[in-house]
């Protein structure tokens, strides 16, 4: 029994030390008492404040939302939507910028009237050089205008829309001879030249827009311009991703003119046959419910930003190094302004 009575007794000893300390914790407990009241306190106001504050950015943001036009609420629960989409690439900033434009923004041209599409999509680039006459290859998702002599395509035009969720897309089709050309430029006539066969017409983002066999076509070699790989894998594809999932996510639809720029009269060539660009230039054309909007850039061969918009240009200049009326089937009211500020 007598482990029963040094049990009770070491119970008895650790109740008496656990007193002694509790009684001298309770010393200065009077002042941490009151600071945590005065930090309850302080979360309580900070908490009312953020509230209220929260409260009147949603009245402000009612008021500016229900106050905008029917269409243009549709265009910013679009954008919403495609700023949650993960296969999109509409940044928070993207939507601030667009939620400011639709209230005080600007385009080149204003109108509130329907502009239509086919406006847009029948308008064809024109040569104003009579000595350099183009082939026009109508293709299921793009059309090209073909110059035999330089075994190049003057330009590609291409419409991206908005496409919602996931497309299952093939794996990379093979390049092909395009036998509605005289010059019928092969993929073998890029071998070993130390230049990529690049896409004008994207195939990635027409195959998102158009499908599969839609993608085939932009295989063909009528689509295809001599680009270092560094440019073809670097800027320029990354402003093939920047129209697709981020401009068509924020306006629905654009239209896309591309095409190679050559500064002189090269004799540099591909296997004797494909002449060898200085540059390439990339026309993108918008439209909102407040206007038409523009974007043109110029990349040299050398490339070396991975921004698009350090190669921003205007259109005047692009036509003035092409010799390419690239909307000559567009009013002149919304073409020489759109022209010269985009």
């Amino acid at each position: 029994m007598w482990w029963l009575v040094h049990a009770g007794n070491k119970i008895r000893k650790n109740k008496r030390m656990v007193k002694k300390k509790s009684s001298k914790g309770s010393t200065g407990g009077g002042g941490t008492t009151r600071f945590l009241s005065l930090v309850r306190f302080l979360n309580l106001k900070f908490l009312m404040v953020f509230t209220g504050l929260l409260a009147g950015l949603a009245c402000l943001f009612a008021v500016w939302y229900y106050t905008l036009p029917s269409e243009q609420q549709n265009e910013f629960r679009l954008l919403v939507e495609n700023w949650r989409d993960p296969y999109k690439a509409v940044t928070f900033w993207d939507v601030a910028e667009d939620c400011y434009a639709f209230r005080w923004g600007t385009s080149v041209f204003n109108s509130h009237e329907p502009i239509s599409d086919s406006l847009f999509s029948s308008s064809i680039p024109r040569v104003t050089a009579p000595d350099n006459p183009l082939l026009h290859l109508q293709n299921k998702a793009y059309r090209v205008g073909y110059c035999d002599k330089k075994g190049n395509p003057s330009w590609v035009s291409y419409r991206l829309y908005d496409v919602k969720g996931p497309r299952h897309i093939s794996k990379r089709p093979p390049f092909d001879t395009d036998d509605r050309t005289a010059i019928r430029i092969k993929p073998s006539d890029y071998r070993k030249s130390g230049y990529d066969r690049g896409h004008l017409a994207p195939n990635f983002a027409i195959a998102r827009c158009y499908g599969n066999d839609a993608q085939k076509e932009t295989f063909l070699m009528s689509n295809m311009v001599p680009q270092k790989h560094k440019l073809n894998a670097g800027v320029w594809k990354n402003v093939e991703m920047y129209e697709l999932q981020n401009l068509a996510a924020r306006y629905q639809q654009v239209w896309v003119v591309a095409g190679p720029v050559f500064y002189y009269d090269s004799k540099q060539k591909i296997n004797d046959r494909v002449v060898i660009p200085d540059a390439f230039f990339k026309i993108i054309l918008m439209r909102n419910y407040r206007g038409v909007f523009a974007r043109a850039y110029l990349f040299p061969m050398d490339a070396a930003e991975s921004s698009p918009e350090a190669y921003r240009v205007s259109i005047d200049r692009i036509e003035d190094l092409t010799g390419l009326d690239v909307f000559s089937e567009l009013p002149d009211d919304l073409e020489l302004p759109l022209e010269a500020a985009a």
